[in-house]
């Protein structure tokens, strides 16, 4: 991803340094919220990373930081190239675990797409609900009943797992 990202961006260039500082936080979360393999992730992320460059000078700094508009923008483009699978592929490498991430994978298979972005967003990206709220385009008080209710599920489903 680096050596693509370096030749589509010059290295001093306010936007591929920003970009730099979240790259691997959104191609987390392009992977998780969509169950795409990381050929197809990847893709996407150069996509989303190609648009965002073309939108650069649109975004301001005083409104928001760089890295909940880009979310949001990944989000808006995710939601436009969506797959039409009902398939989720959970790559392990994705979270760096092995026996336990069996039950992990296996939860999250049985999830919602929009419950596993829920997840990804709190937990794996670690933003704060009023940041969940920006990217998602819902009410704060949606996102921590959502949540609550995806938890839930998770809990059920890990134990099932287990």
């Amino acid at each position: 991803m680096k050596i693509i990202l370096e030749e589509i961006f010059q290295p001093n260039d306010g936007f591929a340094k920003n970009i730099e500082e979240v790259k691997n936080k959104l191609f987390t979360y392009i992977m998780v919220k969509s169950g795409f393999d990381s050929v197809v992730s990847e893709k996407v992320f150069l996509d989303t990373v190609t648009l965002a460059q073309k939108e650069f000078r649109a975004f301001d700094e005083k409104k928001t930081s760089f890295i909940k508009w880009i979310f949001r923008l990944s989000q808006n483009f995710s939601m436009d190239t969506e797959m039409k699978s009902d398939k989720f592929s959970l790559s392990s490498e994705l979270f760096g675990l092995d026996k336990d991430s069996k039950a992990i994978s296996a939860a999250l298979t049985h999830m919602k797409q929009s419950e596993r972005e829920l997840i990804s967003l709190r937990y794996f990206q670690e933003f704060g609900y009023d940041e969940i709220s920006f990217i998602t385009g819902k009410k704060e008080g949606a996102i921590r009943t959502a949540l609550s209710r995806a938890l839930t599920r998770y809990s059920r489903l890990i134990k099932k797992a287990s």
